[in-house]
């Protein structure tokens, strides 16, 4: 009997890990996102990234690299042109398994739901140009407040 409910067990965890990854239980509606309203978040806005990726690769390189120009920023605009190539296409499902394994490689971003309603706003303007410039302040704001702290 054991035998047959550990590979059953053992696919739903390879299948649905995020049913079983969280090592923080989701926060109550509040004035914070839960686990999955932040995954929710990631994957609805990967293909609005995707119909804006110039705009929107140019302002994450910005972002990650502080506009250092002992980078090569060209190089990294170019990767994150395939990334999210990829990134943004699939189902609501895939989408959320990508946003899952990056997240839990990452420090926790917690995301105040007036903060997700601005950043969500922003994808309602009529450029990317204009969707771009009114999301990524906030999305700078919110990878530097996650940041781990420099000694």
């Amino acid at each position: 009997m054991l035998k047959r409910l550990a590979l059953p067990i053992l696919l739903a965890l390879l299948v649905c890990p995020q049913v079983v990854r969280s090592e923080t239980p989701s926060a109550p509606a509040g004035d914070t996102l839960s686990d999955d309203e932040g995954l929710t978040m990631c994957a609805e806005a990967l293909p609005k990234q995707l119909a804006c990726k110039e705009e929107f690769c140019a302002a994450m390189v910005q972002i990650r690299t502080k506009g250092d120009k002992k980078i090569d920023l060209k190089a990294m605009e170019a990767k994150c042109l395939k990334e999210i190539a990829v990134d943004g296409t699939g189902d609501l499902a895939t989408r959320k398994d990508r946003c899952a394994g990056w997240i839990k490689n990452r420090p926790k971003m917690s995301i105040k739901r007036a903060d997700a309603k601005a950043m969500d706003a922003c994808w309602s303007k009529s450029t990317c140009k204009e969707r771009i410039d009114c999301w990524s302040p906030k999305m700078s704001q919110m990878m530097e407040t996650a940041a781990p702290k420099k000694k």
